[in-house]
């Protein structure tokens, strides 16, 4: 097993080359951008991107490349620690002291409404469309 990140790369790197893949190959094959696929392979992925994007790119390619991808992801916990859990925090409800202002348009609106079909129903009527 390896032991530092740039270890876990060199596998990546190893058996990509093994099965003479070019990271372009890969990244078509895959859809994890070659930058990505280069810092897999030079161990400093979860150095620009987060854990879980991470994790996930690190199985993906390890599953392409015939590796066992749930002791690859044992392993990377194993180097760079698990992810912290952050729980959210309550929602506050705040009370909206102007609530009459914003429902004043809207029942002027519907009124309105209401009255433009009356008038068009009348109008209607009278010219016998109705």
């Amino acid at each position: 097993m390896p032991a530092n990140p740039a270890n876990m790369g060199d596998i990546f790197k190893r058996k990509r080359n093994e099965m003479s893949l070019s990271l372009k190959e890969v990244e078509n094959a895959t859809s994890i951008r070659t930058n990505y696929l280069q810092a897999i392979e030079k161990g400093s992925i979860a150095n620009i991107i987060s854990h879980v994007y991470a994790k996930g790119f690190i199985q993906q390619y390890a599953i392409f490349l015939g590796l066992d991808g749930d002791s690859i992801l044992r392993e990377y916990k194993d180097i760079f620690g698990e992810d912290k859990k952050v729980s959210p925090k309550p929602m506050e409800f705040v009370h909206d002291t102007n609530d009459n202002v914003k429902r004043l348009p809207n029942a002027v609106m519907v009124g309105g409404s209401i009255l433009v079909l009356i008038a068009a129903w009348y109008l209607a009527k009278y010219l016998g469309v109705l």
